[in-house]
């Protein structure tokens, strides 16, 4: 009968020939094949509230951080624009008529806070609202949990918002305020000639649809920033509106503090529980 040999790497075959005997009459006894151990199949089960917890709300949360650290800039560039208003302008109060490159160049800094502001709230109502989190997972126990976390989360995204209104709308409102005083230092040469215009109509926005928020629900949890301490229509400093802000960042913390509990108690969860298949 014919024996296999075993495969045998290169590095055994130079071990095999230095260990032989010289004297090739001599016989050298046959090593006995060792027998391989199957492979080992390893399989993983996962609740459902741990899948989502690290699909979907460790990725909103990441990006809820990257929104603090965005608004907490926005204080400083307050206070900057602010102390070279005053500086530059003939009063405190009057802050869109001011040529300073100081306050240019806050406004500038403040404007650079709305794109990613506006792109991550986006994001994380995509996550909360178009994804599995939004769905029942079958297990009781974990539709509970997530759908109070995505609660909490739904209200923190609402204050954020609120903090992204108000700095889109500061800087918009001073952009504007720019643009109607632009080459006012000319009028007088003109002599009051041609300056009357009819104004054309604008374009009707739709009601049904919030630009901030294209093809996504309402956040049931969204706040009117005119009802923010500080906030009112008509007249404001800007200080007045840098103290509202302050507060709304204040109140996003507040509103984080159930999401890190919820959140560390289903990772703690997690790690500790192992699920039957």
């Amino acid at each position: 009968m014919i024996k296999t040999v075993p495969a045998v790497t290169a590095g055994a075959l130079l071990a095999l020939a230095v260990a032989m005997p010289h004297d090739i009459g001599a016989a050298s006894p046959t090593p006995a094949a060792t027998a391989t151990p199957p492979p080992q199949i390893i399989r993983v089960y996962s609740r459902p509230a741990c899948a989502e917890l690290q699909k979907h709300v460790l990725p909103a949360v990441a990006m809820f951080l990257q929104d603090d650290a965005v608004i907490a800039k926005s204080g400083p560039i307050f206070q900057d624009y602010i102390q070279t208003s005053m500086q530059n302008g003939q009063n405190g109060y009057d802050t869109t008529n001011y040529d300073s490159p100081g306050r240019t160049m806050a406004l500038q800094h403040m404007e650079k806070l709305v794109t990613p502001l506006a792109q991550n709230e986006i994001a994380i109502q995509q996550l909360l609202e178009n994804t599995s989190l939004a769905q029942p997972t079958g297990n009781a126990d974990d539709d509970k949990q997530l759908q109070q976390l995505r609660t909490d989360m739904l209200k923190t995204l609402a204050m954020q918002r609120v903090s992204l209104d108000i700095i889109n709308g500061f800087v918009t409102t001073e952009q504007l305020g720019d643009i109607q005083h632009a080459g006012q230092e000319y009028l007088a040469s003109i002599n009051g000639t041609g300056l009357a215009s009819t104004p054309s109509p604008g374009q009707t926005p739709n009601p049904f649809q919030d630009p901030d928020q294209p093809g996504l629900p309402p956040n049931p949890y969204d706040i009117d920033p005119s009802q923010i301490p500080g906030i009112q229509v008509g007249y404001n400093p800007i200080g007045k509106i840098a103290d509202a802000e302050t507060w709304v960042q204040q109140e996003t913390a507040r509103r984080e503090a159930p999401v890190a509990k919820s959140m560390t108690q289903l990772a703690n969860s997690c790690r500790s529980a192992t699920p039957s298949p």
